[in-house]
């Protein structure tokens, strides 16, 4: 099959999946989708995953590729859609494209002798997705919280994408942000862009001043000697992708429930996600074809 060929079969996803594939439709695509309980404007819906997969060169799925237990990553279908079966129902000459895939995808589809592409790896589009993330950080914040952003103690952990732009739109709200950091490289940019820099192996100490504490980093560096110093007011948020960065049972024992807000993109801005998603996969393909 040809990459030439104007047909796509998207595989699940969020409501990012659903404007994405509306996009490709209206660039005049032929599209079927699966993973969907609802019908997606002017797209065909194939009753099962061989039909959908069957004669389309290119296979578009979500963002985050799969969950925890091997599924497809498909929150808007009842169903449940096994990435085993999806590499085992592809052929030679298809291409599938997903976002954040882990490594044990592609080394499965690679034994079978399948493509995939991980569109997440893409620097621009990753930038790009920091935005919403952010921007739904920020609401949930002014949802969750007793008191106004303005004023408040925030400390973001992290210093990468979201780091950043929270960091920034946060300190642009009236907040006092504190960052914490290992690099320091990164702590001379905190400190010019005029956060409170706070070593990660020190963020324990600062906690208790803290109305707000942001985990960016997917990596578990919030345990119990960092649980004990967080106020029972205070507001805890893990934005990190799996398995995130805060000790869940730890916190269980404490009795602090910590925020997991994962996918903010897809919640808050989807459309906007979906464009900067259709400009990478576009782009890959492009890549594939030259």
């Amino acid at each position: 099959m040809s990459l030439t060929k104007r047909t796509i079969t998207f595989l699940g996803g969020d409501r990012r999946s659903v404007y994405l594939a509306e996009m490709f439709k209206q660039d005049s695509y032929d599209v079927t989708t699966f993973g969907f309980d609802e019908e997606i404007r002017d797209c065909k819906r194939a009753e099962n995953l061989q039909a959908a997969m069957e004669d389309a060169p290119i296979l578009i799925g979500p963002l985050p590729f799969a969950n925890k237990v091997g599924h497809l990553n498909a929150p808007l279908c009842n169903e449940k859609i096994p990435i085993d079966r999806i590499i085992n129902e592809m052929k030679n000459d298809q291409i599938l494209f997903g976002g954040h895939i882990e490594k044990k995808w592609m080394e499965k589809a690679s034994k079978a002798n399948v493509q995939i592409v991980d569109y997440f790896h893409d620097e621009a589009l990753q930038v790009k997705n920091a935005i919403p993330t952010a921007e739904g950080t920020i609401q949930l914040v002014m949802e969750k919280l007793p008191t106004t952003i303005h004023g408040a103690n925030v400390i973001v952990l992290g210093f990468g994408r979201i780091g950043k732009v929270l960091a920034h739109l946060f300190q642009q709200m009236g907040a006092n942000v504190a960052v914490g950091a290992r690099k320091s490289a990164h702590f001379a940019w905190i400190t010019q862009a005029g956060y409170r820099p706070v070593h990660l192996s020190e963020m324990a100490t600062i906690f208790q001043e803290m109305d707000v504490i942001v985990n960016t980093i997917p990596v578990q560096i919030v345990g119990m000697s960092q649980l004990v110093n967080i106020r029972k007011d205070a507001l805890l948020i893990d934005v990190a992708s799996h398995p995130g960065g805060i000790d869940l049972e730890a916190a269980k024992a404490l009795q602090v429930t910590p925020l997991q807000a994962l996918g903010l993109p897809g919640k808050v801005a989807p459309k906007s996600a979906a464009k900067y998603m259709k400009e990478t996969i576009e782009k890959a393909m492009k890549k594939l074809e030259g």
